[in-house]
């Protein structure tokens, strides 16, 4: 049977996006070069596996409804606390702290509010109902128990409570679409400008201020002595010389005797 090159064009095009949802447009985000189709969902939570009573089967807005109240009778404080306990990654590479988006991106301004396209026609996919979350760092800026049925404008725009993100390093989105008994799970994450860089791990450079002071040779440490010799009870990370005593901005103050010497910046932790 000969198929018309048409319908073979449009099937293609329909099983290139057939996964593809819509990702996080404010703050801007940036996807890694094995994500794939940047809007499709990145992880997946079974009905059955769910740990909620329920098929979860029926009209999208049901299910919603079901899951919601199963939900709030549940030992979970967020969708973010469900999601990283449940979802199963069905994309390579995508993580459920970022999806498939690249965390070390340039940071991002702080935005008005969080804006979420599937295209320049759609926010939210209407038939996708389910609830999400705006995180910043470790705070729930966000909630939602029902996102694309709240939400229809285009883009999408979620009144975040912006405050919360100030000082932040990532904002981070969540989203669980519910319209089949396979849960679709959406997570997008940016960079923010002004956050702590060391909030997830970051390795910062500290330049330790040398406070020399001795007692005959001896490292003065206020705080303790033996036989009359000051001690300075020196900790260290990666040879970085910590004092459990006094800092600056976060660096350490190493107090060192005068016989060391500083041969140039130290990486601390």
């Amino acid at each position: 049977m000969i198929v018309p090159y048409q319908y073979l064009l449009a099937s293609a095009l329909v099983a290139t996006v057939v996964n593809g949802h819509g990702y996080m447009t404010k703050p801007n985000v940036k996807f890694t070069a094995t994500a794939g189709d940047p809007t499709q969902y990145v992880a997946t939570i079974q009905a059955s596996a769910s740990g909620f009573k329920g098929a979860f089967n029926g009209k999208p807005s049901d299910n919603v409804a079901d899951f919601t109240k199963a939900f709030g009778a549940s030992k979970y404080k967020s969708l973010k606390e469900y999601v990283e306990d449940k979802a199963k990654i069905t994309v390579t590479g995508a993580t459920l702290e970022c999806g498939s988006c690249d965390p070390d991106q340039t940071p991002q301004p702080v935005p008005k509010t969080v804006e979420w396209s599937h295209s320049d026609s759609e926010g939210f996919t209407a038939s996708h109902e389910g609830p999400c979350e705006v995180w910043c760092d470790g705070t729930r800026a966000f909630q939602d128990d029902n996102c694309p049925a709240h939400f229809t404008m285009i883009p999408a725009e979620l009144p975040y409570e912006q405050s919360k993100c100030t000082g932040a390093s990532r904002l981070t989105f969540y989203w669980m679409a519910m319209h089949s008994d396979t849960w679709q799970v959406y997570v997008n994450c940016a960079p923010l400008e002004g956050g702590q860089p060391n909030d997830y791990g970051s390795i910062v450079t500290c330049y330790p201020i040398i406070a020399v002071q001795s007692v005959n040779g001896c490292p003065i440490n206020p705080f303790q002595s033996i036989d009359g010799c000051p001690i300075n009870p020196f900790q260290s990370i990666d040879g970085c010389p910590i004092n459990p005593f006094q800092s600056i901005d976060g660096c350490p103050i190493n107090p060192v005797g005068n016989h060391r010497s500083y041969n140039g910046h130290k990486r601390c932790i």
